[in-house]
């Protein structure tokens, strides 16, 4: 069943709100200089009534540690300075040839020994 959509926005419509109608806490007129206020000396001779006094309350306990995250250890990792036994020996291992490739050279090699 299809409804019209002049029969929807009359159902949805807001009522307007009236004029005299304040939203909020009504604002008074205040005495106090400019000066006054950018000082703040106001604020210092009255108590905050808004909001609730929490002086008085005591928090138990405390929150564990956080706990290290995949990416954090691996951020950690990556971050650390490689030892140099670790580089030496990243030196001295051969790098992966295929078979087929063992007997071949590199050309910048071939290319030296052509020009000497």
């Amino acid at each position: 069943m299809k409804q019209n959509p002049k029969s929807i926005s009359k159902k949805c419509a807001l009522p307007e709100p009236k004029k005299d109608q304040i939203f909020g806490i009504k604002s008074f007129a205040n005495d106090a200089t400019m000066t006054e206020l950018l000082r703040c000396a106001h604020t210092i001779n009255c108590e905050e009534t808004d909001y609730p006094d929490l002086s008085g309350m005591q928090k138990t306990g405390r929150l564990p540690p956080a706990k290290s995250t995949k990416s954090s250890r691996l951020l950690q990792e990556s971050t650390r300075p490689l030892s140099k036994e670790s580089v030496a020996n990243a030196r001295a291992k051969e790098m992966f040839k295929l078979k087929r490739f063992l007997k071949a050279e590199s050309k910048v090699k071939s290319i030296r020994k052509r020009a000497k």
